[in-house]
């Protein structure tokens, strides 16, 4: 049987599927390099909070930054952004269906698409690596160079957004916030 939200309900009793209503769930936050570590710890922490009644605002976009990541989108698309996770333990092994990722976007296919959902509020916007945003713990200064440094790529056939970019994801961090 194929994973898309239809077919939730016809999993067996010993899969664990999203509870809430994934409908409701808004791309707040963004997650820029949807690989393993994110589906299998944040992501996880977010439908977790999701199946116990949480904030329906807090679900994830993913964002795909770089060409080989068209293979996460393909299966992110085909599935509805669900995926199954297995957790192992001595006990055994235990799959599960996340599906606190709602939307995946791919920016070789449209980079514009991109930014608005960036600019868009309420959200974060978390980048992949050693650089971490976390609202008001860098000066402007220090934002533009950890975006020009991750996301340098719009520029090469966009330079017209150049100037903008760092100010529409500094909006989106300002809203962060608040």
């Amino acid at each position: 049987m194929q994973l898309k939200a239809a077919n939730l309900s016809q999993f067996s009793r010993n899969i664990q599927v999203p509870q809430y209503d994934r409908r409701k769930v808004r791309q707040s936050m963004m997650h820029v390099g949807v690989g393993g570590f994110h589906r299998a710890h944040q992501a996880l922490y977010t439908d977790d909070l999701l199946g116990q009644g949480g904030d329906s605002t807090w679900g994830y976009c993913g964002i795909g930054l770089l060409k080989h990541d068209a293979r996460i989108r393909d299966v992110m698309q085909s599935q509805d952004c669900l995926y199954t996770l297995v957790e192992r333990s001595l006990e055994g092994d235990k799959a599960r269906i996340i599906g606190s990722i709602v939307n995946f976007l791919f920016a070789p296919d449209d980079k514009v698409k991109v930014l608005e959902q960036m600019a868009s509020p309420p959200g974060s916007c978390r980048l992949k690596g050693r650089q971490w945003l976390v609202a008001g713990e860098h000066t402007r200064n220090a934002f533009q160079r950890i975006i020009k440094k991750n996301l340098v790529f719009i520029g090469d056939k966009h330079p017209s957004l150049m100037g903008a970019r760092p100010m529409w994801l500094q909006g989106r961090l300002d809203c962060a916030r608040s």
